[in-house]
């Protein structure tokens, strides 16, 4: 039996939840506690797991380099939320866009709807509209 090889996404998954449960906790500081506990409990267990692919001793690195620096900023909640938060400029803007879009989306609903009433119908007869 040969080894099993973990799946090419799974380093990228966990560091998105880990990515995740940081911005989540630095938005409700009560779950602080319990997400610095997941991310240790995650650092334990890449390190006490022995990567035998050839790949997996690099994914370790970056997972555990990720988890330090997540729970290094999360023990200063007030840091966190500044650094893990999107700043209210990108925010505005995807409000702005996403209503930008709806106009653009209105706009041609409007012009199909004019465009069909302007048509006129044909006649039975085949002969030219009145």
């Amino acid at each position: 039996m040969g080894h099993r090889q973990k799946p090419a996404y799974t380093t990228r998954l966990v560091l998105t939840l880990m990515s995740a449960l940081a911005k989540l906790a630095s938005r409700s500081q009560d779950l602080i506690p319990r997400t610095l506990l997941c991310l240790n409990k995650l650092v334990q267990l890449t390190t006490a797991e022995n990567p035998s692919v050839g790949a997996g001793a690099s994914s370790c690195k970056v997972l555990l380099g990720h988890a330090s620096e997540l729970v290094n900023v999360l023990k200063m909640p007030t840091i966190a939320i500044q650094v893990l938060s999107p700043t209210p400029s990108k925010e505005k803007g995807w409000d702005e866009q996403q209503a930008r879009t709806t106009r653009i989306l209105q706009s041609v609903v409007h012009l199909v709807q004019t465009n069909k009433e302007h048509q006129t119908p044909s006649t039975p007869s085949g002969g030219p509209p009145p």
